[in-house]
């Protein structure tokens, strides 16, 4: 798989993110309604908000699925953070990931 160049912002993102001390906390309801309204809404199987660090995608809430934290290294991630001004929807992950 081909890895997307990292953006151009990287350095001040990851300040800012840390800077919300939200890695890492414990589970909070109402992260998992705002997953659930999304998979509705978005009539999907699975949903979820998850934040990016230097090193791994760590999920604050998931919906149809079962995940703490994978490892940051997949190009999905990085168009993610590319696009913060649009919801980004992967109807088929096997076209991203080519599996």
């Amino acid at each position: 798989m081909r890895v997307a160049p990292l953006p151009a912002k990287e350095r001040e993102r990851l300040k800012v993110l840390h800077e919300y001390r939200i890695l890492d906390t414990e589970h909070e309801t109402d992260y998992d309604f705002i997953t659930d309204l999304a998979a509705t809404i978005c009539n999907t199987c699975a949903a979820g908000i998850y934040f990016i660090d230097a090193h791994r995608q760590w999920f604050k809430s998931c919906n149809g699925f079962e995940l703490g934290e994978t490892v940051w290294c997949n190009k999905l991630a990085v168009h993610a953070i590319d696009t913060p001004e649009k919801i980004l929807v992967v109807k088929d992950l096997a076209i991203v990931t080519g599996k």
